[in-house]
């Protein structure tokens, strides 16, 4: 039997940079000595501006090493600002220095213990390195100083989806949404808890939502078109995936699985051709070597599925290998 790919999450939102508390500008005092101290203050001042306003602008422009320099040359002139430190954790997250990320956030969390968003960022680089339960205690961190955090729930139940708790990440998602009912991925990904627990009928609403909320979202459609064809709505399952290929004609988990709808409409035809078009996207794609070996398989074209279970099984595929060692 074929196969279809499944659900795709939307994913972790990680909150953005912040403005610094910049360095206050004094007066002019009267005595020589107090004019030094003054004139040493707003160099320092100046400098840490100069250091910031770079950095910022180098992370714009997505040179995270370079803020990353600029930012800790910022620290070095003020250590006691938070959020230096909290800014270069978002660079070093960006650049997939988890470990880096979250040493930097729990120093803004030293320097500034109520700072909920550090809390949240610091969640979501311990559940990149798949400490979901880290990861969670962070977000219910933030959620205590900030209850109306809607990137904590969300992010909360990402991890908690993760952990196979999807009760508790529908509960989460839920709570985003009410705090902002224009939340479409958190109506995605509750969709997808609700698929994850065989509440077919209530996903699709969901996706329905998200849809409503953002129809240029491709992979809302593709993954309503998969709790459609869970319910056996398979031409409704067909045209989601249309909807979705319309909108991203580059991905190949959109024609495999609506090659697997068609096939299971006995559209043979339509279903090999879709096949052949995922493969044509992504030439290592197992998957759809698989389902085109097994219809083809099941059409009596033995040298055209040997070919293509061979393929998948190079690719990994342990049925298709087992096809291969038993059939061809």
């Amino acid at each position: 039997m074929s196969k279809r790919f499944n659900f795709i999450l939307s994913g972790l939102t990680l909150l953005p940079l912040i403005q610094p508390a910049f360095l206050t500008k004094v007066s002019i005092a009267t005595s020589a000595t107090a004019i030094i101290s003054i004139s040493q203050k707003v160099n320092a001042n100046e400098r840490y501006n100069f250091y910031w306003d770079r950095a910022d602008k180098k992370y714009e422009k997505g040179d995270f090493s370079g803020s990353i320099a600029d930012y800790t040359k910022a620290i070095s002139i003020n250590p006691e600002e938070p959020s230096a430190f909290y800014n270069r954790a978002l660079a070093k997250q960006d650049s997939e220095d988890y470990y880096g990320a979250i040493d930097d956030y729990t120093k803004t969390i030293e320097l500034d213990p109520k700072n909920a968003n550090a809390f949240v960022n610091r969640g979501l680089s311990k559940s990149k390195l798949e400490n979901e339960k880290g990861a969670i205690k962070d977000y219910t961190k933030a959620i205590q100083l900030d209850p109306k955090n809607v990137l904590a729930y969300y992010n909360r139940g990402l991890s908690k989806s993760n952990l196979k708790n999807e009760k508790g990440a529908i509960k989460d998602y839920t709570k985003a949404i009410e705090l902002d009912p224009n939340d479409h991925e958190s109506f995605n990904n509750r969709a997808i808890s609700k698929d994850n627990l065989e509440d077919y009928q209530g996903a699709i609403k969901d996706y329905t939502k998200a849809i409503d909320l953002n129809p240029e979202d491709d992979l809302y459609y593709y993954n309503r078109g998969v709790s459609k064809g869970l319910t056996e709505d398979y031409y409704g399952e067909i045209s989601d995936y249309n909807k979705a290929i319309k909108i991203n004609p580059n991905e190949p988990d959109f024609f495999n699985n609506r090659g697997y709808a068609k096939e299971l409409i006995k559209d043979f035809e339509g279903a090999i051709a879709d096949y052949t078009i995922a493969i044509d996207l992504d030439p290592e794609y197992s998957l759809s070597h698989y389902n085109r070996g097994t219809l083809l398989g099941s059409m009596d074209d033995m040298d055209g599925a040997c070919k293509d279970w061979r393929k998948a099984a190079s690719l990994g595929d342990k049925e298709a290998a087992t096809f291969v060692k038993e059939d061809c």
